[in-house]
């Protein structure tokens, strides 16, 4: 049994660490304080909400913003997270007939076969009035042991309405007060907005947590402990060599660990060889994307992104990294401006880092 999970939320003996922050979580979702959890892409923010929930045995009303196209989407998102609170017969029956007037209907998908629910509204419903109606019934059918998780809340920004959605929202939330909201976003910049910039309808409305990498000694313990049980070793040093290549990044280093357990056998023990052959082995995989990314940039963006996977990007308007690119300042930010909006590389704290740490280490073995 592989005993590396990444790409998705991990509970119980599949979650490492973060002892502290698992029980102020847990604490405020008790006392049904609001929480907003800010961090980096991949640090394991939803593993950590709901681990805290499922602990304290919450229910759980999940709902994720990211890419999403409308009010009527997010509606929608929440409709499914209400659906999702329970599994029982007798809560679907309920929870049909409290949206008979959205016309929910349930049909296979045409892709998966898996069944997928959709809802039919009229056109009034796409007003931000229609999600306080919404919000109106999250409180009717919760009780005092849910918890409302509302994931990648940043992404609400790309509406255009967003303020008016973010009103709606907060209208309605701020009398919630026995039921916990938790916000989480990735984008730390555009989360930070919605709760600290003062004319943010959301401003100063939940208690910010910010979550960074496991600690190095805790994680490195947990991620030992599951190769030997595949009877495989690995040192410290080596350890540390994936860290660093996954930048401290817990989703990345999972993913490499996987790796480095598939290209592996019982008895074995693991140095830089195996790294090497773990790599190519999730370079093989993700050829195709890294290649497509690669063709769609101009000259100045490629020069950019080999000038930031040598030298790092805390300083990419110094002397050093403009004689490293080879271009003008002014072309610099200009590229840097647009890999951001690509999502191949996004703003941590002062610091360019790309998305994809193996994309990176792809670039450098280019």
């Amino acid at each position: 049994m592989i005993p590396f999970k990444y790409g998705k939320v991990v509970l119980g003996n599949d979650f490492c660490g973060r002892e502290v922050l698992v029980e102020q979580i847990r604490e405020f979702i008790i006392s049904g304080q609001n929480v907003l959890v800010n961090g980096d892409r991949r640090m394991g923010k939803t593993s950590l909400v709901l681990e805290a929930a499922r602990r304290e045995k919450f229910r759980v009303l999940y709902a994720d913003f990211m890419l999403v196209r409308s009010t009527t989407d997010i509606i929608s998102r929440i409709l499914r997270g209400i659906f999702g609170l329970e599994k029982t017969k007798a809560w679907y029956h309920r929870a049909f007939e409290m949206l008979t007037h959205m016309r929910p209907t349930v049909s296979p998908d045409p892709v998966t076969g898996l069944p997928t629910m959709t809802f039919d509204f009229n056109p009034r419903q796409e007003a931000p009035d229609s999600l306080s109606e919404i919000l109106k019934l999250v409180e009717k059918i919760s009780h005092e042991r849910t918890v409302v998780v509302l994931d990648e809340f940043q992404g609400i920004l790309n509406l255009k309405n967003h303020m008016d959605i973010f009103s709606a929202m907060r209208g309605e939330i701020q009398h919630h007060g026995n039921i916990p909201y938790i916000f989480s976003g990735s984008n730390r910049q555009h989360i930070d907005s919605i709760f600290t910039e003062e004319g943010s309808p959301f401003f100063k409305s939940a208690i910010p947590i910010t979550i960074g990498p496991i600690p190095f000694d805790e994680f490195n313990a947990f991620l030992t402990r599951r190769f030997a049980q595949g009877r495989r070793k690995i040192s410290v040093d080596i350890m540390r060599k994936v860290f660093d290549i996954a930048k401290d990044v817990p989703g990345d280093v999972q993913q490499f660990c996987l790796s480095i357990w598939e290209v592996t056998d019982e008895g074995a023990v693991i140095g830089e060889d195996t790294l090497k052959e773990a790599l190519d082995l999730i370079f093989a995989r993700e050829k195709e994307s890294y290649i497509g990314k690669y063709l769609s940039l101009s000259k100045n963006q490629v020069k950019c992104l080999r000038a930031l996977a040598k030298l790092g990007g805390k300083n990419v308007y110094s002397k050093d990294f403009i004689l490293e690119a080879g271009i003008s300042q002014s072309s610099i930010q200009s590229a840097m401006k647009v890999l951001v909006d690509m999502n191949i590389l996004f703003e941590s704290v002062n610091e360019l880092k790309f998305m994809n740490p193996f994309f990176r280490a792809w670039l450098i073995q280019q």
